[in-house]
């Protein structure tokens, strides 16, 4: 399961690690996080909010992996704000996903892609996040 966006930034819950990739590891602050739960009979429907900041002087990439049950989880929604420009996840194959996210940072674009890479373990990535700007990243999952 993957879920990709795109955007041109020109126009506009358990243990996370954060880094960028394929220079030196990096903290990148996290400014914030909450979370919101609706209780519908025996499921629930979980939203996490979280912001993050570069405070780099260059844009940078960033991942962070959390662990959701797949078993009793399914991702929904994977939303992605930067200078109040949403950009909402779209469900795809996940070698597409990944092409298209590696395009969109090869050519300068800031990109997000949500994959899961293991049965329990989740990669959000966060490409060419501008110097100085913040992130807010929604991620939706329902579970029993």
């Amino acid at each position: 399961m993957c879920f990709g966006g795109r955007l041109n930034c020109r126009d506009c819950p358990q243990n996370r690690w954060i880094f960028q990739k394929k220079l030196p590891t990096y903290p990148v602050p996290l400014l914030g996080a909450k979370g919101y739960v609706k209780v519908m009979d025996t499921a629930a429907e979980v939203t996490v909010q979280q912001r993050f900041e570069n405070r780099e002087t260059q844009p940078i990439e960033v991942e962070y992996q959390f662990k959701l049950d797949s078993k009793k989880v399914a991702v929904t929604s994977f939303v992605a704000c930067i200078d109040g420009k949403k950009v909402k996840g779209i469900l795809k194959e996940k070698e597409e996903a990944r092409d298209t996210y590696d395009d969109a940072i090869a050519s300068g674009h800031g990109a997000y892609l949500l994959e899961q890479t293991k049965d329990e373990l989740f990669t959000a990535s966060i490409g060419n996040l501008p110097p100085g700007k913040e992130v807010i990243v929604w991620l939706t999952y329902v579970m029993e």
